[in-house]
């Protein structure tokens, strides 16, 4: 690679050199061969003057063009790495945080889980079911924060398990019911056909949790959300229906995006979970419009479960 730049500006010297000697010699032998005046031939050696000019220039023109496109693509190549590089770094540096505030995480989560434990031993009737979802919650938030502590693995390294989609949708909306946002909504499921898949489950609970949290904020805690579940071609399909503002045609392709939201002091980290639960699952997310009036956002994944990575 070294001595690949002397090689070419020998080769670019050696044509120029064969060029303008064949050029030459051959123009030479030309006027040898004619009889013409002293006049005449002035004129002709300043038309090859012109055209030795003209035919150098071309061979120039050439010779730096490819040289300069080459220089390009190398430092584009360069530049691509460099970036590379700089994501590589900084998702090393995110992994390590997340790691470590997924361990601080955890063991708070472990004494919340005791807590519930002990409170549940004695709590009435009434209580239990409260405590019962109490549970749940924290058992998630221990998924995720050992999701967070194996961050640096593939998503599609999760654990994959066989679900039914409807039971573990209906235990979602029994769970959201319970959330401060969605005690003034209406949640419903319409769920149709054999529902039984292979996914990743906490990923997906967390993905359909987000939905009816989303749908029940830009409502404002105030509306109609249906849950619609449909099976067809080796396909599932979740939608989630809302009777909410709906989601402007501008912001559709940037809805998904880490940080963005078009709601009054969101994260914008929601959507971010549907959209890396399909990537993980090799499906599709995207929204549109809903007959409810509102936003429909629809998930679909393969019945079979994510295809492991070969490469």
């Amino acid at each position: 690679m070294h001595g690949r730049p002397w090689r070419l500006a020998f080769f670019f010297s050696a044509v120029y050199m064969a060029v303008c000697s064949v050029y030459v010699w051959q123009s030479d032998a030309l006027l040898g061969r004619l009889s013409i005046t002293r006049e005449r031939l002035t004129e002709i050696a300043q038309i090859k003057g012109i055209l030795f000019v003209f035919l150098t220039s071309i061979l120039l023109f050439a010779g730096i063009g490819l040289l300069l496109r080459q220089i390009l693509r190398r430092e584009e190549a360069m530049q691509r790495q460099k970036e590379a590089m700089l994501h590589a770094e900084e998702r090393a540096t995110a992994a390590l945080f997340a790691t470590s505030v997924a361990h601080d995480m955890n063991n708070i989560l472990s004494v919340c889980l005791a807590e519930v434990d002990a409170l549940g031993e004695t709590a009435t009737a009434a209580q239990r079911d409260s405590m019962k979802n109490l549970g749940a919650a924290c058992g998630n938030l221990v998924g995720l924060a050992r999701r967070l502590m194996n961050i640096g693995q593939t998503a599609v390294s999760s654990p994959v398990d066989d679900i039914d989609l409807e039971r573990e949708c209906r235990d979602i909306l029994a769970l959201a019911k319970t959330h401060r946002h969605c005690r003034g909504c209406t949640l419903s499921i319409d769920a149709e056909g054999d529902l039984q898949i292979r996914a990743n489950v906490l990923q997906l609970r967390q993905a359909i949790l987000n939905l009816f949290l989303n749908a029940a904020e830009a409502m404002q805690g105030s509306g109609k959300i249906v849950l619609r579940l449909r099976r067809e071609n080796g396909i599932v399909s979740i939608e989630m229906h809302d009777s909410g503002p709906g989601i402007p045609v501008e912001a559709r392709e940037k809805i998904f995006s880490a940080f963005y939201s078009t709601k009054a002091g969101g994260m914008g980290l929601g959507l971010l979970s549907v959209k890396t639960c399909s990537d993980t699952h090799q499906g599709t997310v995207c929204v549109g419009d809903s007959p409810l009036g509102g936003a429909m956002f629809r998930m679909t994944l393969p019945v079979r479960g994510p295809v492991a990575s070969t490469g």
